[in-house]
């Protein structure tokens, strides 16, 4: 497969789930704009809420930001705990968990087909011994919040759960699923259908008037609604209707590869337990992987800091595959260059794999928010937004919170202060999204990311 296509879409339907939405005019109760995860939920909670909802996908419905993951449900979300206090720690814990345990509830009380593999566990690795201590908080936290099945690993008993020479202690989790990305999407967007939710793909906002409380396609259709979600990532239109948000954004270029089928003895050699958990590394910009249940190995990285600008003229986290695969052909890009980077790093974590060829490899722009926790609220009369949650569990949770806002429903008290869309930013956090708008100092951050993976 040519670099640019996704696993997902190999050998999945490609049968368009919805159409457009042409160039009439649309009545909405409730407008849903952005058909990721996030904006699913939504829709999802607000039908089941009674509301009649309308949402609109500029892109492919299962094909957007979604297709950038790896597909694991854990609660090692992308940040270490330790960066937070108790507080804010515990809120994100707790996000996590709701997003996980809705996902799961809904896979499997609806019968969607997505290859759901429960309770597979992850191993969350480090290369420094001194880690040991990093790992006892991460555990004094979990234990303080009721949650049970983690332990630390330490030498050889590392090397039992998964085969990574370079790993010396870690913290396993044995609470931890994973699922196809794109079949939940689309299953989801089925659901919604069936609950009388009209979705439009291919149907990108051109211009939205808030006063007027209509949308305006870029193929000429009107949809008038009384209220509306945004949930459209880092976007030209979030840049125009919520700027404040855009400059708590830190993009990301996210890249995944994905193996031929290994044979068993080849996986019984990287997984001597048998467990195959989901695993990740816990630099900065880390890695993570997991097997699927063909016996690939899906492997991923996120390691190329963006400026808003670059992201935008990227096309942005909903940028295509094609698009992708084409800006991908030169060898001189910088999302080329993550692409070999990745290359090498699997070859470093998974040293018996070294001369596997990747069967695919894509990648694009993730818009996640520069303290971890996404931007949900009101941003104007009738109008709230839930943006930049990393992650498919933090962003079906995220989906969940602002369908309670548009319900008139009060934010659950241990998230509030965390999930606020205009909340105030550390110093350290308002320094480091200056800096990524720099070119050199950008170009510093990943040139030091990417060498300590090397040390």
């Amino acid at each position: 497969m040519a670099d640019g296509d996704t696993l997902y879409r190999r050998g999945g339907n490609a049968a368009r789930i919805a159409p457009d939405a042409g160039s009439g005019s649309h009545r909405a109760g409730v407008l849903v704009i952005g058909g990721g995860v996030t904006g699913m939920s939504a829709a999802w909670h607000l039908a089941r809420a009674g509301r009649q909802v309308t949402l609109l996908e500029g892109s492919v419905l299962g094909d957007t930001t979604a297709s950038l993951s790896a597909g694991m449900l854990s609660l090692d979300v992308e940040v270490d705990f330790d960066d937070f206090d108790p507080d804010a720690g515990a809120a994100l814990f707790a996000l996590s968990r709701a997003g996980i345990d809705g996902i799961l509830m809904l896979v499997e009380r609806e019968r969607i087909d997505c290859d759901l593999q429960r309770c597979r566990g992850s191993i969350y690795l480090s290369t420094d011994p001194r880690s040991r201590e990093f790992f006892a908080r991460e555990l004094a936290l979990r234990r303080r919040l009721g949650i049970e099945g983690t332990e630390i690993l330490e030498g050889e008993a590392v090397q039992r759960v998964l085969c990574s020479p370079r790993h010396r202690v870690a913290l396993y989790e044995r609470d931890a699923h994973s699922l196809d990305p794109r079949r939940f999407c689309r299953g989801l967007a089925q659901l919604l259908a069936q609950r009388g939710v009209r979705l439009f793909e291919r149907s990108p906002v051109a211009a939205l008037d808030l006063r007027a409380r209509r949308a305006h396609t870029r193929q000429g259709a009107t949809v008038d609604f009384d209220e509306l979600v945004l949930c459209s990532g880092l976007s030209p239109l979030t840049r125009r209707c919520v700027p404040d948000a855009v400059g708590r954004v830190l993009p990301v270029w996210s890249t995944l590869l994905a193996t031929p089928p290994l044979p068993p003895n080849t996986l019984a050699r990287l997984f001597p337990s048998g467990q195959q958990p989901l695993w990740w590394d816990n630099r900065r910009f880390y890695n993570y992987g997991r097997t699927t249940s063909d016996g690939r190995i899906l492997f991923g990285g996120a390691d190329l800091l963006q400026s808003t600008r670059q992201a935008l003229a990227a096309g942005g986290p909903a940028a295509s595959a094609a698009e992708r695969a084409r800006d991908n052909r030169s060898s001189r890009t910088p999302e080329a260059c993550a692409t070999q980077r990745l290359r090498a790093e699997f070859a470093a974590f998974l040293p018996d794999l070294a001369g596997c060829a990747a069967e695919c490899c894509w990648g694009g722009t993730i818009a996640a928010s520069i303290d971890e926790f996404p931007l949900i609220g009101p941003f104007a009369p009738h109008a709230h937004a839930a943006l930049c949650a990393t992650g498919l569990n933090l962003a079906f949770a995220s989906g969940e919170l602002v369908a309670r806002l548009v319900g008139g429903a009060s934010m659950p008290a241990r998230v509030r202060p965390f999930v606020a869309l205009h909340r105030t930013q550390r110093l350290r956090h308002r320094l480091l999204k200056f800096g990524v708008g720099l070119s050199p100092v950008r170009w510093a951050i990943n040139r030091w990311h990417q060498q300590s993976f090397k040390a």
